[in-house]
Parts: structure tokens; sequence; C-alpha cells
């Protein structure tokens, strides 16, 4: 994956990627994050505030939250207390991962989201 003409492997250490690197990364793989149990959105932006990084996001469950097309930012690091950061959440969701292809990020699974919203265009366009 090449984002800003840099390359990155899916063995690149994840703690050698500053936040907004990290923040474009996860949304060019469209990453899945699990806020909570039950709460699921997608990264669709960046968004940086002085010294701090944020990965702009949609919700994909439930439902409700979905169908009203909320949203939600969430810090990459150092989130308030009673917050979780994109960090927490990935340590929380991949048991502590160091590496990119730890969290998902491969040619494998951009091939797998591809092929999957592909086969739900079609679908769509039959109706």
């Amino acid at each position: 994956m090449r984002i800003k003409g840099r390359e990155f492997i899916p063995d690149l250490k994840i703690d050698t990627i500053d936040n907004p690197t990290l923040a474009r990364i996860l949304v060019s793989y469209q990453k899945l994050l699990e806020i909570k149990e039950g709460e699921l959105v997608e990264p669709i932006g960046v968004r940086r505030n002085k010294n701090r990084t944020y990965v702009e996001c949609r919700f994909i469950s439930p439902e409700q939250k979905a169908k009203q097309q909320m949203q939600a930012s969430i810090e990459m690091s150092g989130a308030p207390k009673g917050q979780r950061s994109v960090g927490d959440i990935l340590n929380i969701m991949h048991y502590m991962p160091s590496t990119l292809k730890d969290i998902g990020i491969s040619a494998r699974t951009a091939e797998a989201a591809r092929a999957a919203k592909l086969a739900a265009w079609k679908v769509m366009l039959q109706d």
C-alpha cells in the first residue's frame, strides 16, 4: 500500500507509524472498528486539530445508528479518561497487535473487501 509516496508492507510495525499516517491507512482499507460490543464504525476520513489526529467514522451497527447516518470522531491516541482511542480499540480487537498484518491490513484483506463491495453493488444494480 502507498500513502503519500511511501510504501507500507503488512509486516511493518505499527509503533513505527505516526498517527496521521496510520489513520490514513485505516481509512484507505476501511478497517472496521468495534467501539464497544455491538457498535461497529467504518473510517471515512482523517481530521487533524493542532497536535491531535482523529478518525472520522460512520456507524455500521447498531442498525438504528446506521440508518440515522450517525458519525463518530475517535482520537488516534491519548483519548480523554473514559473514552477509547483508536489505539485502544485496535489493542482490544486484536489482542495487542504489533504489525499492520495483525490488524488485517494486507493485500489479501483489501482484495476480499473489494470483492465484497463489488458483489453488493452488482446485487443493488440488478434490483
